[in-house]
């Protein structure tokens, strides 16, 4: 292609090249963690990320993954520390108020202020621990924003989302993600985010739509069917297949309003001079989905037909297992790396061999983030 003075070319820099190994990988961390009673599944989803990340290469070098299923563990050991004292308190309020509704009232209030509270603070501490074990060439990404702050903001853009009933809740999300995105950093420069969120409206728009259909349907079937519970809601008695559908198509609409979120926070980086743009598109990835809770189905019900001819106790004990690997292929071998893979084939950076100059920040992350509580990586995020 002929550049023209002052052009700048557009490189696609970033690629995900898939290496080998992946099922035999979710294979193992299924096997220990079924002989672990779950107990590693720290060390899995390390294990895991760090052959996610590697598939993912810039400027022709791959992205590394630092962090250790002993840090996760440790952060999982904090948050029980926190999480348990917590319920023991609401518990012995609730019951100490059983017989005021006022009293419960109040109580659920500060309850679910409380949880609120803690999966905020989940979301962040994650987001912060997977950055700062993230390294290209040796370059540490790192957060420096702190939680206090975060919440201010993340109540601010949230609380003015629900006075419009959710209607501006894209404005919302973009608006904390860009701020999270203006305080990320990659060696010692910080990127700037300036998200245009108005495309992303229609998309949750749609989504509301499709949200509210599927629930009238659901809650007219139910009254059909258990008049006695719900009584009559003056809704129209539907066949399942319509439900079904209204609750596909209300999962597609949001996969659609979370891939145009995504472009737009991609489209709204910088990092210097570097720009990125992505085309993702919501089609794919949600023919992804389908085919992979598809497949799941189709073995799920082969196997039950065979659990129901055969009567044997060892073939009735042998199709969970098998459906809980084949659960774990297709949504952990699959399923996910090749959302991962359209994602990141579908960015485009311009100006990419700035990156080149940018030089190792002299203030190591791996530093930041080494925080107990940074590993609340409970798998919200």
């Amino acid at each position: 292609m002929t550049e023209k003075p002052g052009q700048q070319t557009q490189v696609p820099s970033l690629a995900y090249v898939t290496r080998p190994g992946l099922e035999r990988l979710v294979v193992q961390n299924l096997g220990l963690n079924l002989v672990t009673l779950w107990f590693y599944r720290f060390w899995a989803k390390t294990r895991w990320r760090r052959h996610i990340w590697s598939n993912v290469s810039l400027l022709g070098d791959p992205i590394e993954y630092t962090g250790t299923g002993a840090e996760m563990f440790k952060g999982f050991l904090v948050a029980l520390a926190v999480l348990a004292p917590v319920f023991i308190i609401f518990n012995l309020w609730q019951f100490a108020v059983s017989d005021s509704a006022i009293g419960l009232f109040i109580e659920q209030i500060f309850y679910f202020a409380t949880l609120y509270f803690l999966i905020v603070a989940a979301r962040f501490y994650a987001r912060r621990y997977r950055l700062s074990r993230t390294r290209w060439r040796g370059v540490p990404l790192a957060l420096d924003a702190r939680f206090l702050d975060y919440v201010k903001v993340h109540l601010t853009q949230h609380g003015l989302a629900l006075l419009t009933l959710f209607l501006l809740w894209p404005r919302a999300s973009l608006n904390v993600e860009a701020w999270l995105m203006s305080r990320t950093r990659l060696g010692d420069r910080h990127f700037d985010c300036k998200i245009e969120w108005r495309p992303a409206f229609w998309p949750w728009i749609t989504f509301l739509f499709a949200g509210l259909l599927a629930l009238v349907i659901i809650l007219g079937k139910l009254a059909a069917i258990m008049p006695q519970v719900f009584g009559d809601l003056g809704l129209p008695g539907m066949s399942s297949w319509w439900a079904f559908f209204a609750v596909l198509f209300a999962a597609a609409s949001y996969t659609a309003y979370r891939v145009r979120s995504l472009r737009q926070t991609i489209a709204g980086l910088n990092l210097g001079d570097v720009r990125f743009a992505c085309e993702a598109r919501a089609a794919p990835i949600i023919t992804f989905i389908v085919v992979g809770i598809a497949t799941l189905l189709a073995i799920g019900t082969l196997g039950a037909l065979m659990a129901i001819g055969a009567g044997s106790v060892f073939v009735i004990f042998v199709v969970p297992i098998a459906l809980l690997v084949a659960h774990a292929i297709i949504r952990d071998a699959w399923v996910a790396p090749w959302i991962v893979d359209h994602v990141v084939n579908s960015v485009t950076i311009i100006n990419p061999l700035s990156l080149n100059a940018i030089a190792n920040a002299a203030h190591d992350s791996m530093t930041r983030g080494e925080g107990l509580a940074d590993s609340f990586d409970v798998g919200i995020a």
